[in-house]
């Protein structure tokens, strides 16, 4: 089914309210990570070998997983302040929001909306249903090690709410679940890099950004919780001023987006835990060169020199007693080839973008208008 632009009648604005409900989420179940066994339903398909269904008339037909009612389930007015991440092609959709009559703590909820899904075999709800259940799991398995917000948002659970029916005339509902995460003061390292404004941060500390996003990675991979989509865009860069160039402390790294985790303590694991008695030494993510992911945020020379960059890993985490070497996984750095110790270059001066010209009816005479076209 084609992709469509935003609709018109796209819910999530601000000032929507919602009457939110506390929701037991299925158990994760998405494949690879997962046993397949574990789906609260198998993948539905479409009768007629094509999809013949609106996205809103298949969601209507599959609701979203039930699972053990809450007895007394606590209720929560849900006030939307602004749009974090939405848009017809977005799946989860991401909004700022507060409760009840608590304007001064913001929220960021996570909707799992299934209209908003674009699976590949059609079946929007499973999808929506898979990202949910893996996203809350993984909340929930930090706070069962006693790790909520240290290296991730808080968790403040998962809920549910309904939306009215395609029918203004009707009184029927569809349901769509949703999770609710502390609301970091911060941007996300993609959209940093988007905007062209890395050289915020000094490039030594850019590098000691990295260095404590694979040392996260590992921490949590060691209690269970592996990310499985380890990105700019999932790491979240807090403390920065970008009213001040450059900026001279060192950022805080918070890492979120668990949709497509895996969890190796969850009895749905495919994967199993692995019995390594302390968490793996982050060097064994980084590698002999800088991997591409990540080669817009590191600067020069570490970014295209690999000796370079071999040189600033061999000085990493020396403490090795600290981490674990599973013989499948090591990384012997004293093997990994020739190796220089370098200071990163610093950034060119950073220069805003132009502001747009203000309007004048000048700028809108035909003939420029014309070439425009053209």
């Amino acid at each position: 089914m084609p992709r469509k632009r935003l609709p018109c009648d796209f819910p999530y604005h601000p000032g929507l309210e919602l009457s939110i409900k506390r929701h037991i989420p299925p158990e994760p179940f998405a494949e690879p990570s997962f046993l397949k066994s574990a789906a609260p339903r198998p993948m539905a398909q479409d009768p007629r070998g094509g999809p013949y269904r609106t996205p809103l008339e298949w969601c209507l037909d599959f609701p979203p997983a039930d699972t053990e009612p809450i007895k007394d389930p606590e209720v929560r007015r849900l006030h939307v302040v602004d749009q974090v991440a939405c848009g017809a092609e977005r799946a989860a959709q991401v909004l700022r929001c507060y409760l009840d009559d608590t304007e001064g703590t913001t929220y960021i909820a996570k909707m799992f909306d299934a209209l908003y899904f674009w699976p590949e075999d059609g079946d929007y709800t499973y999808e929506a249903d898979e990202n949910y259940a893996s996203e809350a799991a993984a909340y929930e398995d930090l706070m069962e090690a006693s790790m909520d917000g240290h290296l991730t948002p808080h968790y403040h659970g998962s809920w549910t709410f309904d939306l009215p029916g395609p029918n203004p005339h009707s009184s029927s509902t569809r349901s769509v679940r949703m999770i609710l995460i502390e609301d970091i003061p911060g941007r996300s390292m993609g959209d940093i890099l988007k905007n062209n404004l890395e050289s915020f941060v000094l490039p030594e500390h850019r590098l000691t950004v990295l260095a404590r996003v694979m040392e996260i990675y590992s921490v949590l991979e060691y209690i269970g919780v592996v990310h499985m989509d380890l990105a700019p865009r999932n790491v979240m860069i807090a403390g920065v001023d970008f009213n001040t160039w450059p900026n001279h402390t060192i950022p805080g790294v918070i890492l979120i987006d668990f949709n497509r985790c895996a969890l190796l303590n969850r009895p749905s694991s495919y994967f199993p835990q692995d019995d390594n008695p302390n968490p793996i030494d982050p060097k064994t993510y980084l590698g002999r060169k800088c991997p591409t992911k990540w080669k817009d945020w590191v600067p020069e020379p570490h970014r295209s020199n690999p000796a370079a960059w071999r040189g600033w890993v061999r000085k990493l985490w020396p403490n090795s007693e600290d981490y674990s070497q599973p013989h499948m996984r090591a990384r012997l750095f004293s093997d990994l080839g020739d190796f220089i110790e370098v200071p990163p270059q610093p950034d060119p001066q950073y220069v805003p973008p132009p502001s747009p010209p203000a309007e004048s009816d000048e700028e809108f005479e035909p003939v420029q208008m014309q070439r425009r076209a053209e």
